[in-house]
C-alpha cells in the first residue's frame, strides 16, 4: 500500500465552511442523512454514553454549560453554551455559573405535551450532575467528577460548584460539551426508574434537534427544535441510518442515497471515493484519536514485565505509517502529543520509546521463560482501524514465537466484550477533550478499571496489580489526582509526565498512532460555518442547509 503525503491528502480536501451564497436555492426537503456506524444503539441516556454512534446523536440532543466556538476545536477560548457567564473563585475551588433565561426543554413528546416543556434551571443543572456522581445510577463516567464536593443553587439561574480541591481545567472537561456533561431535565428523569438507564421517550434535551423515532438496527430520527434557544435549525429532520457495513455505506454516499459519511481513517479509500465521487468534500480534522496497545496485567503470562516490553519491541511503528499514510501522526507516549501535558518524545528516554528490536524481544522472552512463545488472544472489530492493527500485531508477534490469536466480531460486540475484560490485549482508539487528565483518568486511574462499577477503559488494571514485579501495587493516581488540584501549570504538567513516564516504564502499554478524522459530505450540504474541527464523529447542524440538486 503506498504512502501518501500529508500535502498531497491536504490538497484536495476543501474546507468550504458557508460554501455557497445566501442567496442559493434551498431544497424543498430539508433533510440530512448520516451514513453512520454500528449496527443499534443501547441507549441516549447521557449519562450512559460510551459509544460513537450514541455520542454522535445527543451531540445534537442535548446542551451543556460550556462549548468550543462552533464548527472549531478552539479548547483555549471555551464559550458558553447553557451559561451566560461563569466566575472562578478560591483559585478554583468555586466556580459559579450564570444560566441563560429563556432555554426549554423539548416538547410535543410522552412527557412533555406540546407548549409544556418547562424552562431550564439551576435544579436541572444540579440534578444532572448529582444524577452522574451518584453510585446508585452507577454512571461509566462518575469517577470523571468526583472533584465535585457539592453545589449550591444561588438563584433560578445561578449554580455553584464547589470542588474538593482547585482544578484549573473543570470549565473544559466537566461541563464541556462531549460526554457525560449534557443537562437533563430533572423532572423527565423523576419519572424513571432510579437505576434504569433512559429508554428512549426520556431522550429530552434542549438542543437544536429532538428525539422523535428509533427504529432498532435501521435508524435514529430527530426533528428540528422549533424552540431552539440560539434559533430554530433550517434542517427540519437529521436521520442517522446504522450502517456499519463500509462497503455499503460507501456506494450509497456515491449514489447520493446519503448526505454525509462517517468516513475511514485510510489514504486509500479516500483517494478511491474521490476518484468515483469527485464532486463530495472530504474533510479531514482534529480532533484525532489516539491509538494504543494495552496489555490486560490481570492474566498470564502478560502479568511479567519482560514479557510486555519484548511484544513492544517486536511492534514497529514504522509498519502502521504503511497502512495509514497521511491520516496517520506517530505517538510515543501514551497522551496524544497534541493534548497539553502530553509526554513529548525528545523528552523521553530512548528506551521507553521501545523501538522495533526483534533480537532484544526474543532475548527477553527467553530471560521471561518464554522462549519458545505462548498464546494470547483478543476479539477485534472489522473497522480497519482495529482490524489492520490486530492483524500487524499478529505478524509482528510471529516473528518472536508469540501465537496471536484474532476473533472477528462486529464493532458493538468489540466494545462490549472489550469492557467486560474479555481481551488478553486491546487495541483501542479515542479523542477526548485535549488536556492530558482526560485520557490518564479514563484509561489509567484505579477507579476506571474494567470490571469495576466506576470502570471505563482502564484495560491493563494498573493500580490493582504489581506491575513491575517488586511486590507492590503500582498506581500512578496520585500523579493524576494532584494534578487536578494544581494551579501552577509547569507542576500540573510535571505530574502528568510523572504519570506518563511510569506507565511507560512498567510496559503496561505501548503508543502506536494519532488518526485524525475523516468525514465525507456531498456538494448539497452547506455547514454554515468555516468548519475546522470536531469532538464528535459528525458535522455540526445547526446552520447547516440543504442546498437544491
Amino acid at each position: 500500500m503506498s504512502n501518501f503525503s500529508i500535502t498531497f491528502f491536504l490538497s484536495f480536501i476543501l474546507i468550504v465552511g458557508s460554501s455557497f451564497a445566501n442567496s442559493a436555492k434551498l431544497a424543498d426537503e430539508q433533510k440530512i442523512i448520516i451514513g453512520g456506524v454500528g449496527s443499534d444503539i443501547k441507549t441516549l441516556d447521557p449519562m450512559f454514553q460510551t459509544e460513537t454512534m450514541t455520542d454522535v446523536i445527543n451531540h445534537y440532543i442535548y446542551s451543556y454549560l460550556t462549548q468550543s466556538p462552533y464548527g472549531t476545536m478552539d479548547f483555549e477560548n471555551i464559550e458558553g453554551d447553557l451559561a451566560e457567564s461563569w466566575e472562578v473563585l478560591d483559585d478554583g475551588r468555586i466556580w459559579i455559573f450564570k444560566l441563560k433565561q429563556g432555554v426549554h426543554f423539548h416538547d410535543g413528546n410522552e412527557i412533555f405535551a406540546e407548549g409544556e416543556a418547562p424552562e431550564l434551571t439551576s435544579e436541572d443543572v444540579k440534578y444532572s450532575f448529582e444524577r452522574l456522581k451518584d453510585p446508585e445510577v452507577g454512571s461509566p463516567h462518575a469517577g470523571e467528577y468526583s472533584v465535585i464536593d457539592s453545589m449550591d443553587i444561588i438563584d433560578r439561574y445561578t449554580i455553584q460548584f464547589n470542588l474538593n480541591a482547585p482544578y484549573a481545567f473543570f470549565g473544559q472537561i466537566q461541563t464541556y460539551d462531549f460526554k457525560a456533561g449534557a443537562i437533563i431535565s430533572k423532572v423527565a428523569a423523576e419519572k424513571m426508574a432510579k437505576k434504569s438507564n433512559w429508554g428512549f421517550e426520556y431522550t429530552i434535551g434542549t438542543g437544536p434537534f429532538q428525539f422523535h423515532k428509533y427504529v432498532p438496527k435501521e435508524k435514529v430520527v430527530l426533528k428540528r427544535n422549533e424552540d431552539y434557544f440560539k434559533g430554530a435549525p433550517i434542517l427540519e429532520t437529521v436521520e442517522y441510518r446504522f450502517m456499519p457495513d463500509l462497503n455499503s455505506r460507501t456506494l450509497a454516499f456515491i449514489a447520493g442515497d446519503i448526505d454525509t459519511i462517517y468516513g475511514v481513517r485510510d489514504p486509500i479509500w479516500v483517494k478511491n471515493i474521490k476518484a468515483a465521487h469527485d464532486e463530495a468534500t472530504i474533510d479531514a480534522v482534529p480532533l484525532g484519536s489516539g491509538g494504543v496497545l494495552h496489555y490486560n496485567m490481570a492474566v498470564k503470562p502478560l502479568d511479567n514485565l519482560l514479557v510486555r516490553k519484548a511484544l513492544s519491541l517486536a511492534v514497529c511503528r514504522e509498519t502502521f505509517a504503511n497502512i495509514f499514510g497521511s491520516v496517520r501522526i506517530e505517538q510515543t507516549s501514551i497522551v496524544p502529543g497534541s493534548y497539553e501535558g502530553a509526554l513529548q518524545k525528545d523528552a523521553m528516554p530512548e528506551e521507553l520509546l521501545y523501538r522495533c528490536d526483534l533480537d532484544k524481544a526474543r532475548a527477553l522472552l527467553e530471560k521471561a521463560g518464554y522462549a519458545d512463545g505462548f498464546t494470547i488472544r483478543a476479539y477485534s472489530s472489522p473497522r480497519p482501524t482495529y482490524k489492520n492493527v490486530y492483524i500487524v500485531l499478529q505478524d509482528a508477534w510471529r516473528k518472536i514465537g508469540v501465537k496471536f490469536e484474532i476473533i472477528l466480531v462486529d464493532h458493538t460486540a468489540y466494545i462490549t466484550k472489550v469492557k467486560s475484560d474479555e481481551n488478553d490485549i486491546v487495541v483501542y482508539s479515542a479523542d477526548r477533550t485535549p488536556v492530558a487528565d482526560s485520557y490518564l483518568s479514563e484509561f489509567w486511574h484505579s477507579s476506571a478499571i474494567v470490571g469495576k462499577k466506576t470502570g471505563q477503559k482502564n484495560f491493563s488494571h494498573y493500580g490493582d496489580v504489581d506491575a513491575d514485579g517488586d511486590g507492590k501495587i503500582d498506581t500512578v493516581d496520585r500523579y493524576i489526582e494532584k494534578a487536578r488540584m494544581e494551579i501552577d501549570p509547569a507542576v500540573r504538567r510535571k505530574l502528568w509526565e510523572q504519570a506518563q513516564l511510569q506507565i511507560l516504564e512498567h510496559a503496561a502499554a505501548k503508543p502506536l498512532h494519532v488518526l485524525i478524522k475523516v468525514l465525507g459530505r456531498q456538494k448539497w450540504v452547506d455547514l454554515g460555518v468555516d468548519f475546522k474541527g470536531t469532538m464528535s464523529w459528525t458535522y455540526p447542524l445547526e446552520k447547516a442547509r440543504i442546498l437544491a440538486h
